[in-house]
Formats: C-alpha cells, sequence, structure tokens
C-alpha cells in the first residue's frame, strides 16, 4: 500500500512540473564573479530564485533517494520473507510426511510381529482333532486286532 502512495505522489509531483515548470515570482539570475570585481572572493552569485530552485531541487533529489532505498528494502524485505515462509512451508510439509510414514513402517511392523506369532503358536484345534482320529484309529485296530484273534 506504501508503494502505490509512494508512485501516486511521485507521478502527481512530476505532473505539477510538467504543467507548471516555473512558477517563481521572479527570474533566476546566476552571475560568475572575478576576484577584484566588488566580493569577496571569486564565485558564482546566485539571486534568490536561482537559491531557493537549486536548495528545492537537493530536497527533492534527497527525498527521491530515500523513497527509492525504502522501496527497494521493502522489496527485499517482502521476498526474504516469502522464500522464509515457503522452506517454512516445506519443513513442515517434510516433518509430517515423515511422522506419518514412520507411524505406517511401526504399523506394518507390529502386523508383521502378530502375524509371525500366531503362525508359531500351535493351534489347539488341530490338535484336538489329530488326538481324536488317533485315538478313534487306535480303538478301531485294536478292535480289528481283538476281532483276529478270537476267529
Amino acid at each position: 500500500m506504501r508503494n502505490i502512495v509512494s508512485y501516486f505522489i511521485l507521478a502527481s509531483f512530476f505532473t505539477v512540473i510538467a504543467i507548471f515548470p516555473r512558477t517563481a515570482h521572479g527570474e533566476e539570475l546566476i552571475t560568475t564573479l572575478d576576484e577584484g570585481e566588488p566580493a569577496p572572493f571569486a564565485g558564482t552569485l546566485f539571486n534568490t530564485e536561482a537559491a531557493a530552485r537549486i536548495l528545492s531541487e537537493l530536497k527533492f533529489t534527497e527525498e527521491m533517494c530515500n523513497l527509492e532505498i525504502e522501496r527497494e528494502v521493502s522489496l527485499n524485505s517482502a521476498e526474504m520473507q516469502l522464500q522464509v515462509d515457503t522452506l517454512s512451508a516445506r519443513l513442515e510439509s517434510c516433518e509430517a510426511r515423515y511422522e506419518d510414514i514412520l507411524v505406517i513402517k511401526n504399523n506394518h511392523i507390529n502386523f508383521l510381529s502378530d502375524e509371525l506369532a500366531v503362525s508359531h503358536r500351535p493351534r489347539a484345534e488341530i490338535w484336538l482333532a489329530a488326538g481324536v482320529v488317533a485315538g478313534i484309529a487306535v480303538t478301531m485296530g485294536s478292535a480289528w486286532a481283538m476281532g483276529q484273534m478270537n476267529n
């Protein structure tokens, strides 16, 4: 939002300068003096309007520089914050994925451990059935043998 306001202010300022280039009350005069002329030293003499223009241009240039610096700092700060946020989101995603994979692996290990325990223990039903069949077979074999001995 601040960037939009700064651009609007800059555009307004340049528009005013383009429409009303010189609105000073008097004409700017710049005169060069040499040593020996009625001045205490050699240099350039400015009237009030010329000095005011130069002073306002210096202030305007400084403000423009400060605005540009502020804009660049804000832009870079926003870009860096975006990178930080992106990397944070990626880290959270990777951590969540790691936790999910770890839970799945632990569940699979527990399942395989349970299956191993179930497959190695003797099954009582099978042993009972085998015992009943063996008992019937022994009884029938004994009965047949007794029948053969009586004949």
